[in-house]
């Protein structure tokens, strides 16, 4: 019977010595080993990104990051920061240590302490220098030569990617300005809009000011003030200054839609359910809302489009962020929105048209119905 293998001690299944590092071979240098047996500093040659004119180390596959070596994310849904220790970034739980000294949250350096607290780390080997030694033994006034950013003329020391943070592209926030556009027409499609027949018993689906929830925590002098009344479906609640008709299918202005369909550059996709909204003196402005549900604003291709009709100084409000925003309607102009666009009617005086342009597909889907959003100045309008 063939014997079970020890360990030299004769301990079944010691764990394996931890194998250490070589030294670099250079007299007095504590340095570790990289190649050829010496470190960076003695000699030691680093395989370089094989990019055409990059020095920078090679990471994986011949390549350095910025070039395409890829670093590994954390491992937590949607974060794309870089794994420092068990898959996970800090912010997500990596485990790293910290300075052992009483009251201390810096990470440990050396010996489990800090710099602040003793850590030794190398100084500059210039006579007389108390500065950190960068790179060759030296600080960066010393010689420590340090990589310069790549845009023209600029000499920042590197950040990120090649370039200093003056020069990194940093993912900006998106302006509501983006998600909107005023659109010339011409006086034969303007012609088109105002002889429009729309009959007067010809209800509109919806009509609102606010959301039911919204109304219904308001105080009772405030709702006595405002004397809304509640619409037939029970979800919101509407003024009588506020009217709306509904456009015959039929009568979708094909003027308008060739030229929505010009400016959004979508020939597929036609105007679909209008409406005529009057708002008289005395009206309140509407909650902020969306014309749409998720599916249909992430899909990307629906907008919604107003054009004001008379003589009156008509406006429309915009949500940007926690603000609002006035934009005001100009003659002889389409306001083009972005399906993902939160605004309302103004209180302005006034008739517009409203249409819904989206994809067929989304026909039988796009209910009419409205999502109300967060609106913590309503019913006032401080603008």
């Amino acid at each position: 019977m063939p014997r079970k293998k020890t360990s030299p001690l004769g301990v079944k299944n010691a764990p394996a010595k931890k194998q250490r590092r070589k030294g670099c071979s250079a007299e007095g240098c504590s340095n570790i080993a990289v190649g050829g047996g010496v470190c960076n500093k003695h000699g030691a040659t680093e395989k370089l990104c094989s990019n055409d004119g990059c020095t920078n180390k090679a990471i994986k596959g011949g390549v350095c990051h910025r070039h395409g070596a890829k670093r590994k994310n954390c491992s937590s849904d949607g974060c794309t920061n870089q794994v420092v220790k068990g898959g996970v970034c800090h912010r997500h739980g990596a485990k790293v240590k910290k300075c052992s000294h009483s009251g201390c949250t810096s990470f440990a350096k050396i010996g489990g302490i800090c710099i602040r607290h003793g850590a030794k780390v190398k100084k500059c080997s210039h006579s007389g220098c108390t500065s950190f030694a960068k790179k060759g033994g030296v600080c960066k006034t010393h010689g420590a030569e340090v990589k310069i950013c790549n845009h023209e003329d600029c000499p920042n020391k590197v950040h990120q990617g090649g370039v200093c943070k003056r020069h990194r592209e940093v993912p900006s926030k998106e302006r509501v300005s983006e998600k909107y556009q005023l659109v010339s027409l011409s006086r034969a499609t303007m012609k088109e809009l105002n002889e429009l027949h729309i009959p007067k018993n010809a209800k509109a689906d919806i009509l609102f000011n606010c959301s039911a929830s919204v109304y219904e925590k308001l105080s009772e002098e405030e709702q006595q003030r405002l004397k809304f009344k509640q619409f037939s479906n029970g979800e919101c609640y509407t003024d009588s200054c506020r009217t709306q008709r509904k456009i015959p299918p039929s009568d979708m202005p094909k003027l308008l839609e060739h030229t929505i369909q010009g400016a959004l550059n979508k020939p597929d996709i036609s105007l679909h359910k209008g409406n005529a909204i009057t708002t008289a003196p005395g009206a309140k402005r509407q909650q902020c809302h969306t014309d749409y549900d998720e599916q249909v604003m992430e899909s990307g291709e629906a907008s919604f489009v107003i054009v004001p009709l008379g003589k009156e100084r008509q406006s429309i409000i915009v949500k940007d962020g926690n603000n609002l925003r006035r934009v005001h309607l100009l003659p002889l102009n389409a306001f083009i929105g972005r399906g993902d666009l939160e605004h309302a009617g103004s209180e302005d005086q006034g008739t517009r048209l409203h249409f819904e342009f989206i994809p067929e597909r989304f026909y039988s889907t796009a209910e009419a119905s409205t999502y109300f959003v967060e609106d913590k100045t309503y019913p006032d309008c401080p603008l």
